[in-house]
């Protein structure tokens, strides 16, 4: 048998010193946090910018210095830039101006040439529209004509598709129907024609 039902005697006997033995007080164990940790009162030290800090701050001329810091850094990388520009292109000032006339006109050729690729470009894109709007326009017509059979002479054989109630039980019911008509099927039996016969032969 299992032994979880037992009373837990040893357990629940506690200690042998005064009141050990009793569930009515409160236990003597606690946590370590729930421990006081912050004994003394904080107070402030100097560089919290305090008011009377602030007070005697004169922030005007705090900007004005680093401004002027910042304006110094930038003029020093600057000119060290400029330092590292290379002196090449101060040789050979004479050749500038033969070579600026060649350049020019090899832009001018260019130029036209762009030009031309893209008028090329231009006629044949609009040359494919129009026989994609001809071909769409083709393709409703011929759409039009083959949907409509009575515009269409060489489908002349169309079938016309039944009616979802063409079999069903209450349809051409009435008594003056006309008796030459081709035998046809039914799904109801008591008005079927067999059954027509048959009432009128033996009960009439």
């Amino acid at each position: 048998m299992t032994t979880a039902g037992k009373a837990t005697f040893d357990p629940a006997r506690g200690g042998s010193g005064k009141n050990e033995k009793s569930y009515t007080l409160l236990s003597k164990q606690f946590s370590s946090r729930d421990m006081p940790g912050q004994l003394k009162l904080k107070s402030r030290v100097p560089g919290q910018d305090t008011q009377e800090e602030l007070k005697l701050k004169n922030f005007r001329q705090e900007l004005i210095e680093r401004e002027a810091e910042a304006k110094r850094k930038r003029e020093a990388a600057l000119a060290a830039e400029s330092a590292q520009v290379p002196k090449e292109l101060e040789v050979g000032s004479s050749d500038s101006e033969v070579e600026s006339d060649d350049d020019e006109a090899e832009t001018a050729a260019l130029l036209a040439e762009l030009q031309r690729i893209r008028e090329e470009r231009a006629e044949v894109k609009a040359k494919k529209e129009a026989e994609e709007r001809e071909q769409a326009e083709k393709n409703k017509v011929n759409s039009a004509i083959s949907g409509n059979p009575l515009l269409d002479p060489e489908q002349s054989n169309f079938l016309v598709k039944r009616k979802w109630n063409d079999d069903v039980i209450f349809k051409n019911c009435a008594k003056d129907r006309d008796k030459k008509q081709k035998p046809y099927f039914i799904n109801d039996m008591i008005r079927s024609d067999f059954h027509r016969r048959f009432m009128d032969r033996y009960v009439k």
